[in-house]
């Protein structure tokens, strides 16, 4: 499982920390950049090894992985898309989020907007790393809604990782330090519902 394999992985890290901390990353940014599932496994993974250093890592990595996801998007799909799907169809979901997407930009409440879609739990974040770059938003606010927006569910998942990094037997969870980190990771996974009702 996830514990046995980080497990392993520390061992091996112990011995060369900057090796697995490089294919790592390029692990975590191939499966971002194609949108390949396995989220939860690398983020337990890099809360295992690297503890709150895993936290801040994974954040970026999500950005960054994602941006890269939007320009491939850019690049090979959306021409054709807005042609297709825009153009032609003036009517359809994609125009609609297009015009969506100028008026908040008008407005300067782009960057809340995607905020809220990142936060909103019914989002794929796969498809809105695609559709992103074919209505119109620029990277920059992307890129930022990416990190700010995912970075709640990052911090709960890697530091449920540091956690299972700690715990050998059920009297660990009893220990006060264990019983105040999976308080703060139950107060961290409340972070996007107050958010959502802060900006409803």
């Amino acid at each position: 499982d996830v514990r046995h394999l980080a497990a392993r992985l520390r061992l091996y890290s112990d011995a060369h920390r900057e090796r697995v901390g490089l294919l790592f990353a390029a692990f975590f940014l191939f499966k971002q950049t194609f949108s390949i599932p396995g989220t939860l496994a690398l983020n337990l993974i890099a809360g295992s090894l690297y503890g709150t250093a895993g936290s801040v890592a994974v954040i970026l990595l999500t950005g960054i992985g994602a941006s890269l996801c939007y320009l491939l998007s850019k690049v090979f799909a959306a021409p054709l898309i807005r042609r297709s799907w825009i153009t032609a169809r003036p009517h359809g979901r994609l125009a609609r989020l297009a015009r969506r997407v100028r008026r908040e930009s008008r407005a300067g409440t782009l960057a809340y907007y995607l905020l809220f879609l990142r936060l909103f739990p019914f989002t794929p974040n796969w498809l809105l790393n695609l559709a992103a770059p074919v209505v119109g938003v620029p990277l920059m606010p992307f890129f930022a809604s990416a990190v700010a927006g995912l970075a709640p569910y990052n911090i709960v998942t890697t530091q449920a990782g540091a956690l299972l990094a700690t715990v050998h037997s059920f009297a660990d969870v009893l220990q006060p330090a264990t019983i105040a980190k999976l308080a703060a990771v139950a107060a961290a996974s409340l972070v996007p519902v107050w958010l959502k009702r802060r900006n409803a």
